[in-house]
C-alpha cells in the first residue's frame, strides 16, 4: 500500500477539507474493483463491502466503505491529466518487477472517433506483460503513428529481466535501442519490410551453425495437425542494435483432406535464449 499511496501522494483531492474518506483508499478500492469488472461506482461499492476484511488489512477506511456517491463525486472532479501522471508512476512501479514476456501491440479502438473524423479512430499501444496479466503501459498513437507510440510507451518503464516481444512494424533499430534502454531484451519479428535484414537471417539459418534447435510434438486442432521446428543461430556480423541471435520456427501442418503446408517465421533476439 505504500508504493500505491506514493504513486498517488501528489495527486489534488478535488474534495473540500471536511472529507471522511481518504482518497487513496477510495481509488485503491475503485482499481482494485475494476480489475474485478467492475464497471460503475455502484460496482465499486458493491465490490467494497463485499471484501471489506480485505480491504481493512490494505487502506484505512475510518468510516467504512465509501458510496457509490462519494466514488461518483471523486471521479466526475478528479484533475484527469494529473492522475494519467500518477497512474503511470503505478503501472511503471509494477513494471520494475515485471520478468518473463512483455508483448507490445497497436489497435485502433473500433468507434472511438473524434467528431468530424470518423475516418481515424484512436489508435492505441499496449504493453502486456504476459506472466502478470496487467497492462503495464498504454499510449495513445500520434497522428495513428505506431511506432512513435511504442516509443513513448516504452520511454515510460523499466523491464529488467523481462523479453519484450513486437511484430515486423517494430523491427526497428529505433524500437530495438528503446526496449534495451528499458533493461530489457528484444525478440521481434522479421519479415519483407527489412528485406536486407530478412536476407541475411535467411542465409544465416541455412548455413549458420545452430545454437539450438528443437522439434515441437503435433499438436490436432482446427482440423489440421500441427508441427513446428524452432532454430537459434548466432549473429554477430549484422548491424542491429543489441542483435545476439537470429531464430527461426518452421511450421508443418497436415491439413483434414491430406494436403501439407509450411510456412517459416523469422526473428531478431538481443539474447541467446
Amino acid at each position: 500500500m505504500s508504493r500505491f499511496a506514493a504513486c498517488f501522494e501528489a495527486l489534488p483531492d478535488p474534495r473540500s477539507s471536511n472529507v471522511r474518506h481518504p482518497l487513496t483508499s477510495i481509488l485503491f478500492i475503485a482499481i482494485a474493483a475494476i480489475i474485478c469488472g467492475a464497471e460503475s461506482c455502484t460496482d465499486m461499492e458493491d465490490f467494497g463491502h463485499s471484501k471489506r476484511r480485505w480491504l481493512k488489512s490494505i487502506v484505512p477506511l475510518p468510516h467504512g466503505i465509501p458510496s457509490h456517491d462519494t466514488f461518483s463525486t471523486v471521479f466526475r472532479h478528479l484533475d484527469t491529466e494529473a492522475f494519467e501522471a500518477a497512474f503511470r508512476r503505478l503501472t511503471a512501479s509494477f513494471a520494475k518487477g515485471i520478468e518473463g514476456v512483455v508483448a507490445i501491440d497497436g489497435k485502433a479502438v473500433r468507434g472511438a472517433y473524434r467528431r468530424g473524423a470518423k475516418a481515424t479512430p484512436l489508435h492505441l499501444v499496449n504493453v502486456w506483460a504476459a506472466g502478470a496479466g496487467l497492462v503495464i503501459g498504454q499510449k495513445t498513437a500520434p497522428n495513428r503513428n505506431e511506432v512513435q507510440g511504442v516509443l513513448d510507451a516504452l520511454a515510460l518503464l523499466t523491464l529488467d529481466g523481462a523479453t519484450v516481444t513486437a511484430d515486423a512494424l517494430h523491427c526497428r533499430a529505433d524500437t530495438a535501442r528503446a526496449i534495451l534502454a528499458t533493461g530489457g531484451d528484444y525478440v521481434l519479428a522479421l519479415k519483407d519490410n527489412q528485406p536486407s535484414l530478412l536476407k541475411q537471417a535467411k542465409a544465416l539459418i541455412e548455413d549458420g551453425d545452430r545454437i539450438d534447435s528443437i522439434l515441437l510434438a503435433p499438436k490436432a486442432a482446427h482440423d489440421r495437425t500441427e508441427t513446428r521446428r524452432a532454430s537459434v543461430v548466432a549473429a554477430t556480423d549484422i548491424g542491429f542494435p543489441g542483435l545476439q541471435a537470429v531464430g527461426s520456427v518452421e511450421t508443418f501442418r497436415l491439413h483434414a483432406d491430406g494436403t501439407q503446408t509450411s510456412h517459416v517465421r523469422f526473428f531478431l533476439l538481443s539474447r541467446i535464449m
